[in-house]
Parts: structure tokens; sequence; C-alpha cells
């Protein structure tokens, strides 16, 4: 259709830039299928030692994978997440996180990384793929996952969305806004969940 999904920058919206080599003693790196060939160059641009001391989580590849110390290969983001916890257990000041792939991926993983105790800086993120967007429907609170068109219609209350550019660290999503003329009706059983 030609309609690009967003119009003008937000200040809220996450911004990455290209992988590259962090000091630190211990390096993971999360990649989904889309993400896989920036691994590959992170690991082959950084210095001698990294790859064997890297640790790399792959979200259901399907193309070769870069060499690392360690490889935990995982059907989902669920189960990289929970790799990904299980591993940051055990870090030490150093941990360096590295996440490449689809938006979706970067936000939910980075949140992740977050909330065990890696700082900001500690973290990097590469974009890679098609824009995907994760996107949270302001009128139900269903999240909606790769969402690559600028309107949605909501899975659970049928509602037609605008994916806004405003994003939320929180929730790791865009905000999905009801198109509709006039007020939305909230009906009795809307309320109860």
């Amino acid at each position: 259709m030609g309609v690009e999904m967003v119009s003008a920058e937000s200040a809220s919206r996450p911004r990455y830039g290209a992988l590259a080599p962090l000091p630190g003693t211990r390096q993971v790196i999360v990649a989904d299928d889309a993400g896989l060939a920036a691994a590959g160059r992170l690991i082959a641009a950084a210095p001698a030692g990294f790859a064997a001391a890297a640790t790399l989580i792959a979200i259901a590849p399907a193309a070769a994978l870069p060499a690392a110390g360690r490889t935990v290969t995982v059907a989902g983001i669920d189960e990289a997440i929970a790799a990904l916890q299980a591993l940051l257990e055990q870090a030490d000041m150093g941990t360096r996180l590295y996440i490449a792939g689809a938006d979706p991926t970067l936000a939910l993983v980075r949140r992740a990384g977050l909330a065990a105790g890696l700082s900001a800086d500690a973290i990097a993120a590469e974009e890679c793929g098609a824009p995907r967007r994760r996107v949270r429907c302001m009128h139900c609170a269903t999240i909606v996952d790769d969402v690559t068109e600028p309107r949605i219609t909501c899975p659970s209350c049928g509602l037609e969305l605008a994916v806004r550019d405003h994003y939320s660290q929180r929730l790791a999503a865009y905000q999905g806004v009801w198109v509709g003329p006039g007020p939305v009706r909230i009906t009795s059983a809307e309320t109860a969940s």
C-alpha cells in the first residue's frame, strides 16, 4: 500500500545502531533468524577470544549459526528470555548483552536484560529484517506481535487501531489507538477483564 508505519520521529521510539564489541568479561548474544547475520558480523569484528567466551542464544534459526563458545537454540522468544535469565543469574560485572533481530525481539530481550540488573550501557542492539512491531491495544490491553501495517484490527476487541509511534519501555510495545468516530463504548463484560 506504500503507507509507512512511522510518520514522524517520536522521542519514545527506540533507536538502534550496528552491533560493535563492547569491553567486557562475558558476552551474551541473542539473535532471531533475521539477526543471525548481524551476530556473525559482531563475532567476526570482535577481538581475539570474544567468540570463544560468547554465548549465542539463537531464536528459531533457519540459517547457519555463527561460531560462538556456547550456542543455545530455542524455538521462540519466551524460551530465549528464560535462557537469558538463567545466564544472567550468574552474571558478573562486565557482562555485555548484544541483541540482533526484529523490533519485538530487541524490545523484549532488552527489557529482560534491564530487569536482570544490566545497565543500559551494557546492552547493544541492532534492528534487522523487515520492520515489525509489537503493538498494545489501548482499549483492551491485548498485545499483537509482528505488526507490519500502520492500521490493524485488534484480535480481541475487534476495533480498528492506528499504530502510533509512541513506544512504552515498560510494556515493550507501541500504542494501538482506536481510529473510529466518536467515543468508544465499553460494555460491562469488557470492564470485567
